[in-house]
This record gives structure tokens, C-alpha cells and sequence, in this order.
């Protein structure tokens, strides 16, 4: 808007104000889209002159009508033009509340407004003038907001205005997959009596006063519906809120939850019925609520930059929490879940289609109503992505190895490549474990296993024993083993990035050969714990990680190692307790494990030896000072070294570099 016109409206205001408040000075303390507010003082006393957008103008007579409550807990008005759209109020009294501590604030916050609301919901024709909900319209409302401008010149904003044509489709077309769930959890809400709602509140919106006693103010969006249309703004969230009831209101609650309960005592002991029977439709209204406050930027059209920006932020949030509390309805329905994986696989937000395949019957193993999926790369990419959820689950599984299945597919998809290094760290942290099939070519594992028996392992020092007909031969890197194919795997190299830090390096390259004949290995970890067993490692990240390559098919005859998954994250002393597992592989997969991981080598039954080649990967303050005290553990020769690829060259930071001869 024209800042001349801006200025004319001000003037008019002040005016206007001057013949009901006669201040001496007057400072415009906010200036944004939906509406500019001034500060008028005269002596000792303030008050606050609001002009409310002229399309709005209607606000200034809901707000005057709020006021009238005779609660105390807002500033009284003065006088309000709701033509011009003109609000004068006095000074509240309050101060902002800085901060305080949140379950301290919440406790008044909420007293406070469960109060209001009892008091306005026995004198509501005290509001005629405040906006009613209807859940209808408001539907209606979302679905216009949400969709294409169907003319550029029409006034009202839509999403796509603020976020782009992109994310706009994408929220309208998740909106329309679930519209019928999201109506049913809002109608739950009817049954409540209507009430005064404020619709935006949260901390910027309170103050207190010296007794301590909460002040509200900003009622410019407020509404009369069921209570529980605040509760998305007061408490951050309404999908977490959502979520918890779905999964059955489990007794640990995030602080959201915290939040939602005693909202709901606090209406209990102002008179509303119990917290029981408020529960499930104060959700609902919570849900509607959160539609509220996203239509309420439909007056807004950004004009410019500066105005596009202020609002975005709010916009996103408001919609990020929409769209999660989409997935946990859609998590329960198959073919909304279906349709709605089939958006996030086209959009490629595969995090989005991740959490829905775990929450939803499909994910459990119900096959994909493929009616709904025409798609046949999206039927891909949702089975790739369903695979990675059934890994996750698997590892919890007593009895198995966690297993992640690799496929060349995902190296040209850079999402779903990120999206398998996400899961298989994740399942790394908290297992200390990991098989990866089809990681390394079988042929180069060949020629790996083709150069070590025609020539062992060419490395100076001899073989070193580590159990019956067990031994660690020392490896020069070269030929087949000067691979990045070999040393720089592209999904262990993400993970690492999260696990050990950017500047993680190569400890060793070795050979562990078992002889037919031998027997189990004892239990172990790889290295002292760093702080001598005190506990203190079981809650650190992991310092170094070992990752076991076979050189041949590992199947029960062969052996191969036995692991004690979980064996990281208790103390030294326990870990050896727990249940152990095995997991045979396939040339061209490994298993890694955490450094502080309990495992040892199974026995060889087979009548050949068992090559297994051993590269321990490290944070770059890290030495092992225990293993390698006979040997070096990283031999390169200068010709091979000079062969490795630039971006490598800093994993081999320790490498000790010899001549040829």
C-alpha cells in the first residue's frame, strides 16, 4: 500500500483518537500487514490506538466486545470505530513476561484463560460481534487458501504467494487426500459448549501484572467455538497432540502433552466437565483451531518482499505441523496412505514417506493398493523406502544382525541415497552393529582374494596370532586393494561423516585369515574403553568403527563372527551377558561394528581358510595403541599412494608410505 495513504489513515486516527484520549505524544510501535498499532501518552498515563486492515475493519468491534467481559485479565477499550476499523484501548498494566520459566507460565496462562473462557461461555451474547466457527466453511476456506490463484487480481492471499507454486500444490494436494479425517476429528469437537477462543495465543501475547496475575491481549483473531482452538498456538504443536491420542494417550507425553493436560484441568476447575471427557474433543477443536489460524492470512497478500517474509515463517510452521498431523491420519487409513505416499514419493520428500510406511498398515506389511500408485517409479521408491522401515524394525529383533540391503538404484536418486545412509546410522547408533548387503562388487572382492593367494599380503612384519588357527597378516595396499571401490564405500562413507566426524580417517587395512579347524574365538572389544570402564563410554558417540569384508562366502560351515548387538550402550562389565547373533553373508556384503562392541570369530568347519579383510575407520585424534604394536596397520607403497584419487588422499592421513622395493 502507497505509504502516503498509510500516513492519511494515521492521521485520521489519531484524530479520531485525540477526541477520547487527550494525549500529549504519540510512536507507531508496530507497523505489519494486519494492522499498525501506535503508542498515544499523556503525563504519566498510555494508551494504545490500533488501526486494523481496512478489509478487517470489523475486528475493532469483536475486540471492543471482548473487552466487555468482566474479567480483568484485559485492557478495557476506550472507544472503537468499527467502520474505520479503529481500536483504542487502555494500558493493560502488565510486563512481558521475558521468558519465565515455561511450566510456571503455563500454569497461570492457562488458569487464567480457563477462566475467561467459563466466564464468556455463560455470557455470549456479550460477542455477538466476534466471529463464529463453522467447520464447513472453514474447510472451504483451507482448500481455497491452500489452492491456485484462480485470478491474479483477486485481493485475498493464497499459500503459494508466500512459499511458491511448488510447496503450495504439495500442502493442497495432502490436504484433499485426508480432508474427510481431518473433518471427522474436528466434528468431535461439537459436542462442547461454545466458548470465547483467543486463537493466537501464546507467550507475546501475555503479560503480568505485579500480582503475578496473567494479562492477554491481541484478540484480533479471536473466535467463538468449542475450547481448544488456542491449544495449537500455546502449546507449538497439534500433530504431536494428535499423535498421542491416536497411539493410544501412552503415559509418556511430550510437553506438548503437558501442556494439553493442564489446559484441560484448569477448564475442569473453572466448571467445564472432566478432563476425561474433554479430552478427545478439545483435540479436535485444537485441530480446527490450527485451521484457523492458517486462513487467517488469506486478507494478508504479501506487497513486497519485506511483507512476504514476515509471514512466511509463521505460514510454514503452521503448515509443517498440518502436514505431520496428516501422516498420523493417513497412518490409519490404507488407502489415504497410500494416495498420500504416492505424493510424497512424486515430491520426493522421502523423510515424509519414511514416517508414514512406519505408521501406516501398509508399512506392517498390508500390500500398497496400487490403484492409487499408476505410477510405476513411485511403486519403486515406495518399496525401496518400505524395505529401509522393515530393516529398522528388524534390528530391534533378538535374535538377528541388523541387515540393510544396498542397490546401485539409490546412488542415482541423491534422496533416497540419504535417506538410506539416515537409516542405517541411525540403526548403527543405537545397535553397535550393521550387516550391509551388496555393498563391494563380488569381482573386485575376487581379485582381492585372486592377489592375497598369489602373493599373501606383501606387508613387512609377520603374522600376527589372535586366537586358534586365527591370524592378522598385515596388508600393503595395492593392486585390487587400492580400490575406492574397496576403501571409500559411498554409504559407509556417508555414515561415517555422521558417526566420526568429517575429518574421520583410515586406521587400518589388514588381513584376519581363520584356518579350517578353528575354534571360537574369545568375546572381546577391539580397544580399551577410552576412560577405563568408568560407565562414561556407554553414552559417547563412537570413536572408531570396524568394518569386516570377506573374501568369500560366509555361510554356518565357514563361520564368521559373532556379534553382541545393544553391547556398546552397557557397561563393560554386562556386556558380554547379553544375547548374541550371527548373520551368514553373501560375497560382496560386510559387517561393521562399534569399537566397544562385544564380538569374536566363530569356528571353521569348512576345509579352506577364511580371509576376511578388516579396515577399521577412526575420529582423527584416535590411535589404537593396543592392536597393531608388531605391525604398521597401514601400509601403502608411494607408486600406489600417488594412484589414489585426490579426494581421498586424506583418509590416509596415517598411512605409512614405503618405496616399492
Amino acid at each position: 500500500m502507497d505509504a502516503g495513504l498509510i500516513d492519511t489513515r494515521i492521521e485520521r486516527a489519531l484524530n479520531w483518537a485525540r477526541r477520547h484520549f487527550d494525549y500529549s505524544a504519540h510512536e507507531v510501535i508496530r507497523d505489519v500487514p494486519w494492522g499498525v498499532t501506535l503508542r498515544l501518552t499523556k503525563a504519566e498515563t498510555s494508551a494504545y490506538l490500533k488501526l486494523f486492515p481496512k478489509a478487517q475493519a470489523r475486528l475493532a468491534a469483536s475486540v471492543a466486545a471482548i473487552a466487555n467481559l468482566p474479567t480483568g485479565a484485559m485492557a478495557r477499550v476506550i472507544a472503537h470505530d468499527a467502520s474505520a476499523g479503529f481500536l483504542l484501548s487502555e494500558d493493560h498494566g502488565g510486563r512481558t513476561t521475558n521468558n519465565p520459566d515455561s511450566g510456571t507460565l503455563m500454569a497461570l496462562l492457562t488458569t487464567g484463560y480457563a477462566q475467561i473462557q467459563a466466564l464468556a461461555a455463560e455470557q455470549l451474547d456479550l460477542l455477538a460481534a466476534v466471529p463464529k466457527l463453522n467447520v464447513v466453511r472453514l474447510l472451504d476456506d483451507v482448500a481455497d487458501f491452500l489452492g491456485p490463484r484462480r485470478d491474479y487480481a483477486e485481493a485475498r492471499a493464497h499459500y503459494s504467494d508466500f512459499v511458491g507454486i511448488r510447496q503450495a500444490v504439495l500442502a493442497a494436494e495432502a490436504f484433499s487426500i485426508s480432508r474427510s479425517s481431518l473433518e471427522f476429528v474436528i466434528r468431535l469437537a461439537d459436542h462442547l459448549p461454545p466458548t470465547l477462543n483467543h486463537c493466537d495465543l501464546h507467550d507475546r501475547n501475555v503479560a503480568m501484572d505485579d500480582a503475578g496475575a496473567c494479562k492477554f491481549h491481541d484478540w484480533d483473531n479471536a473466535m467463538i467455538g468449542p475450547p481448544g482452538l488456542s491449544l495449537g498456538s500455546m502449546t507449538g504443536t497439534v500433530a504431536e497432540l494428535v499423535r498421542w491420542q491416536v497411539d493410544g494417550r501412552p503415559e509418556t507425553g511430550s510437553e506438548a502433552v503437558g501442556h494439553l493436560l493442564a489446559y484441560l484441568e484448569a477448564l475442569e476447575g473453572a466448571g467445564y466437565p472432566t478432563v476425561e471427557d474433554l479430552l478427545q474433543a478439545v483435540i479436535g477443536a485444537a485441530l480446527a483451531g490450527l485451521l484457523v489460524r492458517l486462513v487467517n492470512y488469506r486478507p494478508y497478500r504479501p506487497q513486497g518482499e519485506d511483507e512476504r517474509q514476515l509471514c512466511v515463517d509463521d505460514l510454514r510452521a503452521i503448515v509443517d505441523d498440518l502436514l505431520e498431523t496428516v501422516q498420523v491420519l493417513a497412518g490409519q487409513d490404507t488407502a489415504q496412505a497410500t494416495a498420500l505416499a504416492g505424493l510424497w514419493s512424486r515430491h520426493k520428500h522421502y523423510e515424509k514417506l519414511l514416517d508414514l510406511v512406519n505408521r501406516s498398515a501398509f508399512g506392517l506389511g498390508v500390500p500398497l493398493a496400487e490403484a492409487h500408485l499408476p505410477d510405476l517409479t513411485s511403486q519403486t521408491e515406495i518399496g525401496y523406502v518400505t524395505r529401509l522401515a522393515r530393516a529398522y524394525r528388524r534390528a530391534w529383533e533378538p535374535d538377528t544382525v541388523p541387515v540393510i540391503e544396498t542397490d546401485l538404484a539409490e546412488r542415482f536418486d541423491q534422496g533416497l541415497f540419504a535417506l538410506q545412509a539416515k537409516v542405517a546410522t541411525k540403526i548403527f547408533e543405537e545397535q553397535g552393529t550393521l550387516a550391509i548387503a551388496n555393498a563391494f562388487p563380488p569381482a573386485l572382492l575376487s581379485r582381492c582374494l585372486a592377489q592375497y593367494l598369489a602373493i599373501g599380503g606383501s606387508a613387512s612384519g609377520k603374522p600376527l596370532q589372535v586366537g586358534d588357527k586365527r591370524f592378522m597378516e598385515g596388508l600393503s595396499v595395492q593392486g585390487a586393494f587400492n580400490q575406492p571401490e574397496i576403501y571409500a564405500q559411498p554409504l559407509l562413507m556417508k555414515m561415517f561423516e555422521t558417526l566420526l566426524g568429517k575429518d574421520f580417517v583410515i586406521g587400518s587395512m589388514t588381513l584376519v585369515v581363520s584356518q579350517p579347524g578353528s575354534q571360537t574365538q574369545h568375546l572381546h572389544i577391539d580397544h580399551p574403553h577410552l576412560f577405563g570402564g568408568t560407565g562414561i563410554e556407554v553414552g559417547m558417540p563412537p570413536h572408531a568403527v570396524t568394518v569386516l569384508i570377506p573374501l568369500v562366502d560366509i555361510d554356518e560351515l565357514i563361520g564368521g563372527t559373532e556379534v553382541i548387538k545393544g553391547s556398546h550402550r552397557v557397561p563393560y562389565s554386562e556386556g558380554a551377558d547379553l544375547p548374541r547373533q550371527r548373520q551368514t553373508l553373501s560375497l560382496g556384503s560386510c559387517l561393521m561394528f562399534d569399537y566397544r562392541l562385544f564380538h569374536g570369530g566363530l569356528p571353521n568347519r569348512s576345509k579352506r581358510n577364511r580371509p576376511v579383510l578388516s579396515i577399521v575407520y577412526h575420529r582423527s585424534w584416535f590411535a589404537d595403541t593396543t592392536n597393531f604394536n608388531k605391525l604398521h596397520p597401514l601400509q601403502v607403497p608411494k607408486t600406489e599412494y600417488d594412484a589414489i584419487p585426490d579426494q581421498f588422499r586424506p583418509l590416509f592421513a596415517n598411512a605409512e608410505i614405503h618405496s616399492n622395493t
